[in-house]
């Protein structure tokens, strides 16, 4: 019997562990990995009454073949199992000789439930694999904000990018046009014009508004650097925190 549900859980769990994983998708590992069991168990099950469907047939060659055909069919290394039997040569066979022709139809029957239920398992099998390898990418802020994030990875360093994510979805929810009531502040990080100024010109994007979205996100990667080089906390810019 293979093996390879309980295998196949153990990934399921360290994938658990590496990343966020809610509950329907783990439900759904469990039940793939069940299910590979059970058709695993129904291969060996088939497996087992191919051995018996074999014998039963080769007893019933041995009394209802010929020694000389059988002879025969040895000089030209042909075994029985490579001979094909449809349900038509069934049927003759079975009319000359029911306990062959019985014995044969069995051993077909088991041969054909075998290969039904390897494909079964290996198609949930390969099921189970893809849900583990495949799962869709995990989100953690609005869809406004996550829109944000390749451009949020192109310029902040890679353990800042959350924090970049969290301060935008706080300052301005991912919008690109949004404006403060109370002051200049604008855009994604909600930058007022003093500090746009400086920023803008620091990154390189000093052409550019504050309401522009790629602009916004380059000006505030390059200010947490320089708040850090210069030991401060590098959100100390932004009313909100990560």
């Amino acid at each position: 019997m293979r093996t390879l549900a309980f295998p196949l859980l153990v990934l399921a769990l360290v994938a658990h562990l590496a990343a966020p994983v809610n509950a329907s998708e783990l439900s759904q590992v469990e039940v793939h990995a069940e299910l590979v069991a059970k058709l695993d168990a129904a291969a060996d099950g088939a497996a087992t009454r191919l051995a018996i469907a074999r014998d039963d047939r080769e007893a019933g060659l041995r009394n209802g073949i010929p020694a000389r055909i059988a002879a025969m069919l040895a000089v030209v290394g042909i075994s029985i199992d490579d001979l094909a039997f449809d349900d038509a040569t069934i049927a003759l066979i079975s009319t000359a000789n029911p306990e062959l022709g019985g014995a044969i139809a069995r051993t077909v029957s088991a041969q054909r439930s075998l290969a039904n239920a390897r494909a079964a398992r290996d198609e949930t099998e390969a099921q189970l694999i893809a849900s583990l390898t495949s799962r869709p990418t995990v989100t953690e802020f609005r869809g406004s904000v996550e829109r944000w994030r390749p451009v949020v990875q192109r310029y902040f360093r890679p353990e800042d990018v959350r924090d970049a994510l969290s301060v935008m979805e706080c300052e301005s929810g991912g919008d690109p046009t949004a404006r403060s009531r109370r002051s200049s502040a604008q855009g994604l990080f909600q930058f007022i014009r003093g500090t746009w100024k400086v920023a803008s010109a620091g990154a390189g994007v000093s052409n550019l508004p504050s309401t522009d979205p790629e602009a916004s996100i380059a000006a505030a990667a390059w200010l947490v650097d320089l708040s850090r080089s210069s030991n401060q906390d590098a959100w100390h810019h932004w009313s909100c925190k990560p």
